[in-house]
């Protein structure tokens, strides 16, 4: 008779099988998004692990991610039975984040905006741009309401970040022509216009809105305010004269550095060395994207310290 042996990890699958072993529990974040519009602020999620509080023993650490660099130093996490308390730090930074809150039965995921809205001056500038006075803008982006016509429910991001192809669909449509404005300029406008393809090429505060039309009767509408900023510096400490070697983003055809101000090496990869202690700035930006809105590009600052 034919022998038939096993190997180990199909053993522990048959075993795993055969004598009910449980399933890795599901770790998850309630909610998913946290959003802070004061440094003072503090936010408290849920941690949970198929539905049951995570002990605070368990939950090990945390990454706060914004296109694949760790802004973790932005952010202050008290563990506690079955929670997580998040604080901005004193270095937070306007963004848009992947929090990923480590535990010992796997990485729960949420969402974290810092627009901190109220240590901002940005509205006042955008109102004194658009030559308007600040009630003015506030009743135009929805903070008071406006026009007595049926008003559109979207979900805005309360952050974006500059160059990031910015994409916002309605539902619906038919025979409604819709006009799409970013800060009072009309960008789109027909009935095909169903959705807002655009980037923000600056950073800055942008009042963006759409109104429906059928024939010249205004049907609906809304105004947003949008809060547009340069992606988070990534910081790097390195001693002298070590060789650093950075890469641009992915997904582009062109790319251009520049080194304290200087244009430098036009390739995705640029390796550089300074030789004393100090501080320096070296930037990189990707144009012309392989797929996706042609007008997007995306800039990464490397904020380096040598000591």
């Amino acid at each position: 008779m034919a022998k038939t042996r096993m190997t180990t990890a199909a053993l522990a699958v048959c075993l795993a099988l055969c004598c009910g072993a449980p399933a890795r529990a599901e770790v998850t974040l309630d909610p998913d998004e946290a959003v802070f519009n004061g440094a003072d602020e503090a936010v408290t999620l849920r941690v949970l692990a198929d539905g049951q509080p995570v002990p605070a023993a368990d939950i090990t650490g945390f990454r706060l991610l914004a296109g694949g660099s760790d802004y973790r130093h932005m952010l202050r996490m008290e563990p506690g039975m079955g929670v997580v308390t998040l604080r901005p730090s004193p270095t937070a930074e306007v963004g848009s984040y992947s929090l990923a809150v480590e535990t010992r039965g796997g990485t729960a995921w949420a969402q974290v905006y810092t627009p901190l809205s109220r240590h901002q001056t940005s509205l006042q500038a955008l109102a004194d741009r658009l030559h308007i006075t600040l009630d003015e803008l506030k009743r135009e982006i929805g903070m008071t309401r406006d026009f007595g016509t049926p008003r559109i429910t979207v979900e805005m991001p309360p952050v974006h970040y500059a160059g990031h192809a910015f994409r916002l669909a309605l539902t619906g449509g038919g025979d409604v022509r819709r006009v799409w404005k970013v800060n009072g300029e009309t960008v789109s406008e027909g009935p095909e216009a169903a959705a807002l393809d655009h980037v923000f090429a600056e950073p800055g505060s942008y009042v963006v809105s759409c109104a429906e039309y059928q024939g010249d009767r205004r049907v609906a509408g809304f105004s947003e305010l949008l809060e547009v900023v340069a992606e988070p510096p990534v910081l790097v400490e390195v001693a002298p004269k070590t060789i650093l070697n950075l890469t641009g983003p992915d997904g582009f055809r062109q790319y251009s550095w520049e080194v304290d101000g200087a244009k430098a090496h036009a390739g995705q990869k640029l390796s550089q060395t300074f030789d004393a202690p100090g501080a320096h700035t070296v930037t990189a930006t990707g144009t012309d994207p392989a797929e996706g809105n042609p007008k997007a590009f995306r800039r990464i600052t490397y904020a380096i310290t040598i000591k």
